[in-house]
């Protein structure tokens, strides 16, 4: 069995996964230098230098994906892999949601199961009215 793969768009993908993964990071330095400015563990000096070389990456991550033309695919990779980390977080938080979904989704195939028989293949009750199983 041969799978064929369009070069192209594997690097595209690799190359949005990267850079998401990239602005991911960011985001969570972002968050912590913040922290570190509100505590006032940077003194003023460090805390614009620190901002300084964050924007500087922000442009750098804005230009490599303009460069490549991929800012698309690492942004929808960047929504996915955000969608995926709430729903592990909203499941470890909420277990008790988590079940009741669960529960909802065994009911649907419960009654697609019971519904086995086509609606087409089901013969009318009028059909069978008159009729005598002898």
């Amino acid at each position: 069995m041969t799978i064929e793969v369009d070069e192209e768009e594997l690097e595209q993908g690799l190359l949005g996964l990267i850079m998401a993964l990239v602005e991911i990071i960011k985001e969570v330095i972002d968050q912590q230098a913040l922290e570190l400015v509100e505590k006032g563990v940077l003194d003023d000096e460090s805390a614009e230098q620190l901002g300084q070389s964050l924007m500087d990456l922000e442009e750098t991550i804005q230009q490599i994906e303009e460069e490549q033309n991929i800012e698309e695919t690492a942004s929808e990779t960047k929504d996915q892999l955000d969608r995926t980390v709430d729903d592990v977080l909203n499941t470890a938080l909420n277990p008790a949601e988590w079940a009741r979904e669960i529960e909802a989704q065994e009911g649907d195939s419960v009654r697609a199961v019971d519904d086995g028989v086509s609606e087409g293949e089901r013969s009318p009750p009028e059909a069978n009215e008159g009729k005598t199983n002898d």
